[in-house]
């Protein structure tokens, strides 16, 4: 079993490499300005809060950008996340729907590869189950790169961190997923 799940994983592995490849010798992929792009992510993030509870989450978040100048983006992402507690007495009640936005400006460092390595700054909000004292300040710092699959295809892989900045003092949290990986579509 465990041969066959390391001979898909390199087989994958090879067929991405020479995808790679392939797209840095075309060379066409760019990020100039007024060029949008819509996508997603999915993501798995652990977050603790001032009481040291620690949570496991789902979330996903379609997104939509458009370059202000070149290599220079701003993103607007919609995310809609579910966690599960790992503590004892909030184990047996149902996870709860937090959703929110952020908007983030993104900066792309160009390299002669296909790999566009990025760091960026946004603030957004999140809410729980659509209960306004719930309401909080998000604030991310994303820290990735964006692999050129082709002209307009990208993949993006990153660890964006988030704090959580709540009205109740109490809900802080500070959220650093396992991983994310996304997909952007990119047109003029």
């Amino acid at each position: 079993m465990h041969l066959k799940v390391f001979l898909w994983l390199g087989i994958c592995l090879t067929s991405f490499l020479g995808m790679a490849a392939e797209q840095e010798k075309k060379g066409e992929f760019e990020l100039a300005p007024l060029r949008m792009n819509i996508g997603g992510s999915a993501k798995l993030p652990m977050s603790i809060n001032r009481h040291n509870e620690f949570r496991l989450g789902v979330e996903i978040a379609p997104a939509f950008g458009i370059f202000l100048a070149k290599q220079l983006e701003l993103r607007t992402n919609i995310h809609a996340r579910t966690q599960f507690v790992f503590s004892e007495p909030q184990q047996k009640l149902s996870p709860p729907l937090f959703w929110g936005c952020t908007v983030t400006g993104i900066y792309y460092f160009k390299t002669p590869t296909i790999l566009w390595p990025y760091l960026g700054g946004g603030v957004g909000f999140d809410m729980m189950n659509w209960n306004i004292f719930s309401l909080g300040l998000l604030l991310e710092l994303p820290v990735g790169m964006l692999v050129a699959l082709g002209d307009n295809i990208a993949l993006d892989i990153g660890i964006p961190i988030s704090v959580k900045i709540s009205i109740r003092s109490l809900a802080d949290t500070v959220s650093f997923p396992v991983g994310v990986i996304g997909l952007r579509y990119y047109f003029n």
